[in-house]
């Protein structure tokens, strides 16, 4: 049986995949547990909406998260793996922004569960975009993921307002 407790972060340390141990507020701990929260967040989003395109979207997001925290967290330069793709994230858009009316005003975040849930999302993208941002200053982050995660938000922001429509 597998142990779920190791004990060797009790010093406040963390591995990387790549192997060095860092400290648990590193900059790329801190990029790593904001993708982790954003991922938890679509689960939940996705559990509440009521678009089946939606869900199916989300569920792709959440594996493109998954590769690149996997990126993420070997910061080799010659790290095996590809990360996730800004073109995957622009061919999405292109699929639902034409299920939606030009925005010509703020938007006030909420609405039914699933738009609610989505509106948190982007904005937890967000977060994870100012501490990759904030990582790549002092550390080597694969510019393409950069540029992914910026066009996430707009995405989710869409798929927000995308099913905020369902109530009207």
């Amino acid at each position: 049986m597998r142990r779920f407790r190791t004990g060797r972060g009790d010093d406040g340390t963390t591995g990387l995949r790549s192997g060095p141990r860092v400290p648990k507020d590193h900059p790329r701990v801190e990029a790593l547990g904001a993708l982790d929260e954003l991922s938890a967040a679509l689960g939940a989003a996705a559990a509440f909406c009521r678009r089946r395109d939606v869900r199916a979207a989300l569920g792709e997001i959440q594996q493109d998260l998954r590769r690149a925290g996997a990126r993420l967290a070997d910061p080799r330069d010659d790290a095996p793996g590809g990360g996730p793709s800004a073109a995957r994230v622009e061919t999405l858009l292109d699929r639902f922004r034409p299920l939606l009316p030009p925005l010509r005003d703020f938007v006030v975040r909420g609405g039914p569960p699933g738009a609610a849930l989505l509106h948190w999302a982007c904005t937890v993208c967000r977060r994870a975009e100012r501490r990759i941002v904030a990582l790549a200053r002092s550390s080597p982050v694969p510019p393409p993921l950069r540029g992914w995660i910026n066009r996430l938000s707009t995405l989710l922001f869409a798929l927000a307002r995308l099913e905020d429509r369902r109530r009207r």
